[in-house]
């Protein structure tokens, strides 16, 4: 009796050693491509110093992202908090993460008030003068309708309240269109369940009319995010089925069941997450901390990195899992999390080329040239989405022609879908300074975003009637009323990232 008690022992701790281990390394059975450069950078535009790499934080549709909600009708934050305020919460949140210079923000709009009844015009201007109010702040928005703020709160509508609703979302976007386009970088299917996760509901619904409905209800060329595989799915057949990529609040450094497409990664659904992952606008969180079921609540950063670049990851909650106070499954209580430790988790060149983790040389060194340490969470916060290097210069005159060539470079994790518009500028110049009132803009039909995954490049080539002599040549990259700065080390003046 005493043999078989001890070898029941042995056993149980060899198979919680191998759960230990597993969680340790991060093993795919999909293969990461190797980071491989058609055009080596020659050093014609100057990269950006890493210790200047916050000057990129600005950038919209990328990065980390804040969390917060508003409940209409009432005008709460959280629809059962009488004491809460939509716009206090909204500016208490940008105030306690305001050193990690966040745009982008998860915002929930609770409909609990209208789940049995139409919106009505109250409804109606909340919801634009809150909209107005995120554009004013600069930021963009992951949104989500929702009814049910918990699980479970008998707030589900019936379908033809949700129908309903929708199809008056659809004539506010309409009347409201260019400030959709202004402030939603992506829409994250809401609606049904608790938080609108699709999960347990007290309603039954016909989910694939619904979800095709939430996509009528938005502009062309909206981008869309599904919590599971067997949401976005049931999209294959929708005209915008493109559009429609992947939210996972789950992340924690390895597969798990409850990420978006489960942790079998020999399955059809993960194989087609996998692949249409560079091709979609993803979205993430982590559990709450002290919720991650790791020993010590500890996620190895490196392994979350690269769970990072297989989701394609653009934008990453730091909400969760970072300085909140959270009581966990163990009862203590704690305010910094992996998040906050990642800051004193380091990377180095060789561990982001052994693990096949983007980045451009120059983030490594300062302004000086000197090498500079860098942390996992730093990584996170530059790398998350896009990151643009503007590089091999070459301008060449002949026949009274200029041709300007260059190639622009995806550093970052993610795909830069939103960022559809270039624009070559010309501007006269006298003694180093551009005059911008003479500034000429020209559409760079070429430019794709699509081409630009991970490591992705584009040779763009423009010709120009006439000399060049005494002006600026600048590149414009925009989302609307959003310009973005590349990692160079060059002028940026109204939105242009001038290279010569």
């Amino acid at each position: 009796m005493k043999l078989k008690i001890k070898l029941v022992s042995v056993f149980v701790l060899v198979v919680a050693m191998i759960a230990i281990l597993a969680g340790c390394s991060y093993q795919s059975v999909i293969t990461l491509n190797d980071l491989s450069l058609e055009y080596a950078p020659d050093g014609s535009i100057n990269q950006l110093s890493g210790d200047k790499s916050e000057e990129l934080l600005s950038n919209i549709d990328r990065g980390f992202r804040l969390e917060t909600y508003y409940t209409l009708g009432s005008g709460r934050a959280w629809p059962e908090d009488e004491g809460s305020d939509g716009y206090e919460m909204l500016e208490e949140e940008l105030e306690f993460y305001k050193e990690d210079k966040a745009v982008e923000i998860q915002v929930y709009i609770y409909l609990t008030e209208y789940n049995k009844k139409p919106l009505d015009d109250l409804a109606l201007n909340q919801m634009k003068e809150y909209f107005q109010f995120i554009r004013s702040l600069n930021l963009s928005m992951l949104l989500r309708f929702a009814y049910d703020y918990t699980q479970p709160t008998n707030s589900s509508p019936k379908q033809d309240i949700v129908l309903t609703h929708l199809e008056q979302i659809k004539q506010f976007n309409i009347r409201n269109e260019q400030l959709i386009k202004d402030t939603v970088t992506a829409y994250q299917f809401g609606i049904i369940g608790a938080w609108g996760e699709w999960g347990a509901t007290s309603e039954k619904y016909n989910e694939k009319k619904i979800l095709n409905a939430i996509i009528d209800a938005f502009p062309d060329g909206t981008y869309f995010q599904g919590r599971y595989m067997r949401v976005v799915n049931q999209t294959d057949k929708n005209f915008n089925s493109e559009y429609v990529g992947y939210h996972n609040d789950f992340l924690i450094g390895r597969p798990h069941p409850w990420n978006t497409a489960g942790d079998k990664y020999k399955s059809k659904d993960y194989k087609k997450f996998f692949n249409n992952a560079p091709y979609r606008l993803n979205d993430g969180e982590m559990p709450w901390g002290g919720y991650t079921e790791e020993p010590d609540e500890k996620i190895d950063g490196i392994n979350f990195l690269k769970q990072m670049r297989e989701h394609c990851m653009g934008t990453l909650s730091i909400k969760h899992n970072y300085k909140e106070d959270r009581k966990g499954t163990d009862g203590i209580v704690r305010n910094s999390h992996n998040i906050a430790r990642w800051k004193n988790e380091f990377v180095t060149r060789e561990i982001l080329k052994e693990n096949k983790l983007p980045y451009y040389e120059n983030w490594f060194k300062n302004s000086n040239g000197e090498s500079i340490q860098r942390s996992v969470y730093e990584y996170l916060r530059d790398y998350l989405g896009y990151v643009f290097v503007l590089d091999n210069l070459k301008v060449e005159k002949q026949n009274g022609k200029t041709e300007i060539s260059f190639v622009i470079t995806n550093y970052g994790l993610g795909t830069p879908l939103t960022i559809k518009n270039m624009e070559l500028v010309v501007a006269n110049k006298a003694d180093g300074v551009i005059d911008e009132s003479s500034a000429k803009s020209y559409y760079i039909s070429a430019y794709d975003c699509k081409k630009l995954i991970t490591y992705g490049q584009q040779k763009i080539t423009f010709t120009i009637n006439g000399d060049i002599q005494n002006k600026a040549i600048g590149i414009k990259l925009s989302r609307g009323i959003y310009n973005i700065k590349t990692a160079n080390d060059i002028p940026f003046i109204n939105g242009v990232n001038y290279i010569y």
